[in-house]
């Protein structure tokens, strides 16, 4: 589904940013 597919990526670029150590903006989802 497209929801699944939005929520997929918002938190594949989450993990991202996470993994790159960028702490300084705070995400709704730790």
């Amino acid at each position: 589904m497209i929801k699944d597919a939005i929520f997929h990526r918002a938190v594949n670029i989450a993990t991202r940013y996470h993994e790159s150590g960028t702490n300084q903006n705070h995400m709704p989802f730790s």
